[in-house]
């Protein structure tokens, strides 16, 4: 049985559940051209769906749970008619209910908009990862070397063994997909994270079960000698960008990140995806060494927003 799905976004201050709403209620209140990870519906259901939604003066508002810890609640929003009212209105409402006196995840579009009165500093470990898909596919230039010989060389030990497929979420081998994640997990340095990521995995895998736009959405398997190796779930979420929510490969088998890599992307390139969104790295050393290792073509910046005291 389907979950109850909300038809409309409320207008602030009312609020609907992140986990409540179907993916065109929220793309009806999403400013267009918006490419912040944090504010996409299949993204909120898999990291945030006890964050709650609102819309105002042509805003989408977001009530966050952080991301390391649920118990701790903010306000973040993009666009708007005038985003200094709303983030003023936003600060207050904060401070009234106990939650933080600032604002976060604030985009860059809309963080540049904001007047004077507002400290508006950059929140590094929450900028997204943009890569061009076309560069993803061909690995050109001297930044590309090593991926490039990551590849070749997987070419050269498994080439005639590896097998790539592009599927639509319900034909993916979630099974396989879960398990891969947990043997992830098992090596992962931030034992907190690493638990996060397969709790979100699995709620994606569920929201990707209840609701019908998984064209949307597809998920690329790489498998050696029939054994499933790496998995990329990407979503094409506007005219011409994507979002890579999730992505990972056995470790022994070297350049499969690469393979699958370039395989994910050269479906985008096929359905006229230029821009790849691989979200933001949290702060977690390895997995920042990883995305700045992909070369990424630019990073989209995040903001948090606080009123200026008079010292300030």
């Amino acid at each position: 049985m389907d979950a109850p799905v909300t038809a409309d976004v409320p207008r602030y201050p009312a609020a609907a559940p992140a986990g409540e709403l179907g993916p065109e209620a929220l793309m009806a209140v999403l400013p267009e051209g918006e490419l912040a990870s944090d504010y996409q519906w299949l993204s909120l259901h898999a990291w945030s769906p006890a964050a709650t939604v609102s819309q105002l003066d042509g805003a989408m508002v977001v009530g966050f749970t952080d991301y390391h810890d649920t118990s701790s609640r903010f306000y973040g929003f993009c666009g708007g008619h005038d985003p200094s009212a709303i983030a003023r209105r936003l600060l207050h409402d904060a401070e009234r209910v106990g939650w933080p006196a600032e604002l976060r995840l604030v985009p860059e579009g809309t963080a540049c908009r904001l007047g004077d009165e507002f400290e508006v500093v950059e929140d590094r470990d929450n900028f997204d990862y943009l890569y061009d898909t076309h560069q993803v596919v061909e690995l050109p230039g001297s930044a590309h070397h090593m991926n490039r010989k990551q590849r070749n060389g997987f070419m050269r030990r498994h080439g005639a063994h590896h097998e790539v497929a592009v599927l639509p979420p319900a034909r993916a081998d979630w099974e396989s997909l879960v398990r891969l994640t947990e043997r992830w997990a098992d090596l992962a340095a931030d034992q907190d994270a690493a638990v996060d990521e397969i709790k979100a995995l699995i709620r994606c895998a569920e929201t990707l079960s209840l609701h019908s736009d998984g064209h949307r959405a597809f998920v690329t398997q790489l498998a050696v000698d029939g054994k499933v190796v790496g998995f990329d779930i990407s979503e094409v979420v506007g005219r011409d960008w994507a979002l890579d929510h999730f992505r990972h490969t056995d470790h022994s088998v070297l350049g499969a990140h690469v393979v699958l890599r370039a395989a994910a992307a050269a479906h985008l390139v096929e359905r006229g995806v230029r821009t790849w969104n691989a979200e933001q790295d949290l702060g977690v050393p390895g997995l920042r060494i990883r995305k700045e290792r992909d070369r990424p073509s630019r990073l989209l910046r995040k903001y948090q927003v606080r009123l200026r005291t008079s010292s300030s």
